[in-house]
């Protein structure tokens, strides 16, 4: 009787085009009392699905609908989810490009995962680290200007506009189809210290510094390590050049990346080259491994969160592998002391630790 029900409120809409993977756009002009209340049915709805204490995960708008525990609240979020232009019907059926995640109270609205060779132009990273990198960013205070570089859906820059609303957080990308839909995931947040600008990394932001910059960085393993060092690297060497001039004298700078790793062309090498080309700085970072294994060449391949800061007392890199659900168990605010602490009270001599010495498993 509930499907029955369910089919025929879909009989009273009219059908739509197909929203496409990759390519579809919610509806911007969506009212924002229909937004606060699509937020809080989806809380609801999700409540049904989510485990309890499980880092969050992406569900599939049409599952939520179907969900026979959310029979009470399909009518309403069915009605708000095609105002929003989330859903779309076809054949008397409901369909759906796009998932909604919930990440410390900021509902997400991006892509479903799809193989990579599926994956169209625009297509939005569908949340596969962010839950585990929500746990380990730096909190913005009370005036900092904050930018994260590749937002994407806006998850990282989303999260930093709430949890400091007296901030400023700027996220930039190239994919126009991106700033739309972390416009529409921050109109979906009420939150109003938001704002996306289209910018290849910092070319649109002349004269401007920051206090925290993110980065998401596009680069993965794909399992072709050699077309990941070329495209990875040279987007990595890109950014660090260029980040010193962005970064206030007291700003982070945090960066999810991938890497090749060899001795005879150690990443901590690469880095610290990329950070003088334009900056006479010291630097101090710090990182957290989330995968470190060996390659086709016998070379290693590594991901892992880096926090880097300029410091007095030369560059050092230390290594951390709590990178993982167990990780996700400790609080934000306990992860990011964790971080602090190791950097503040690093006393290893010299100005430079070898890299052959922090990457050794």
């Amino acid at each position: 009787m509930e499907t029955n029900r369910l089919l025929k409120r879909i009989t009273q809409h009219q059908e739509m085009e197909a929203l496409v993977v990759g390519q579809a756009i919610p509806n911007l002009q969506a009212g924002a009392k229909s937004l606060k209340r699509l937020k809080r049915l989806l809380h609801g709805m999700m409540r049904t699905i989510n485990k309890p204490h499980a880092l969050p995960e992406p569900l599939s708008l049409t599952a939520l609908l179907f969900s026979r525990s959310n029979w009470p609240l399909v009518d309403e979020a069915l009605d708000l989810m095609l105002e929003c232009e989330l859903v779309y019907i076809k054949n008397h059926a409901i369909h759906s490009p796009f998932t909604a995640t919930c990440i410390d109270d900021i509902m997400i609205i991006t892509d479903h995962d799809l193989p990579n060779d599926k994956q169209p132009q625009w297509f939005l990273d569908p949340l596969w680290e962010a839950p585990h990198l929500a746990r380990y960013m730096i909190q913005p205070a009370p005036g900092f200007a904050t930018l994260d570089v590749g937002s994407g859906c806006g998850v990282l820059a989303l999260l930093s506009a709430k949890r400091n609303k007296a901030s400023h957080v700027t996220g930039i990308d190239l994919n126009l189809r991106a700033l739309d839909v972390g416009r529409f995931n921050a109109l979906l947040n009420g939150l109003e210290n938001i704002e996306f600008l289209k910018s290849d990394l910092f070319t649109s932001l002349k004269g401007l510094k920051f206090d925290l910059v993110f980065f998401n960085s596009p680069t993965d393993d794909e399992e072709k390590f050699e077309t990941l060092l070329r495209s990875g690297s040279g987007i990595l060497a890109e950014f660090f050049s260029a980040l010193p001039e962005y970064l206030g004298e007291n700003g982070y700078c945090q960066i999810n990346f991938a890497v090749n790793e060899s001795l005879a062309d150690p990443f901590s090498d690469r880095l610290r080259k990329w950070l003088s080309v334009h900056s006479a700085s010291t630097w101090q970072a710090h990182v957290y491994i989330l995968e470190d294994r060996e390659t086709k060449n016998s070379e290693r391949w590594i991901r892992g969160w880096l926090t880097l800061r300029r410091g007095a007392r030369g560059f050092f890199m230390s290594k951390h592998y709590q990178y993982d659900q167990l990780a996700y168990r400790a609080s934000t605010e306990e992860n990011i002391n964790h971080i602090f602490d190791a950097m503040n009270n690093w006393s290893e001599s010299g100005s430079y630790q070898i890299a052959t010495d922090w990457w050794g498993g």
